[in-house]
């Protein structure tokens, strides 16, 4: 049922509990139900590993539903790691313009300082303006 498994998600996430990440991986791909999906992503985000993200870039760059690749990019913005580099320099040209934003914020946080100068240039080729004034503040925080 999928109510029962994405209760078991939901556990997951809010004890903080290990072990269970490989299922947790193919639920957040396959699963039947949106929701279980969608909980078992934000499961991954806090009780996976490096070897937890695959699941979540797959789902920020492939994801046809932009709200839940702009989740995904709110997960990855708020704890950034090394890996997430790739993923969110190539979330910066999605069409829909909050994942974009998200994906620069989660770059600045990240703190590479080599990202500062695609920010910039993404920001030249930005057709919305407040896109390349996020793109321009975060390659800021970076030092740019």
């Amino acid at each position: 049922d999928s109510d029962m498994r994405e209760s078991a998600a939901r556990l997951l996430r809010e004890k903080q509990w290990t072990g269970g990440e490989k299922q947790l991986a193919r639920a957040a791909l396959r699963d039947g139900a949106a929701d279980v999906r969608r909980e078992c992503r934000r499961a991954l985000a806090v009780v996976g590993g490096e070897e937890s993200r695959p699941v979540l870039h797959r789902v920020l760059l492939d994801e046809p539903n932009k709200k839940y690749r702009l989740e995904v990019a709110e997960l990855l913005e708020g704890a950034p790691l090394p890996m997430d580099r790739g993923p969110l320099v190539s979330a910066l040209d999605d069409p829909y313009a909050k994942i974009a934003i998200v994906a620069a914020r989660g770059l600045a946080r990240l703190g590479d300082k080599s990202v500062a100068a695609i920010l910039r240039t993404k920001a030249l080729e930005s057709k919305s303006r407040a896109v390349a004034e996020e793109f321009n503040q975060a390659a800021a925080v970076l030092g740019d």
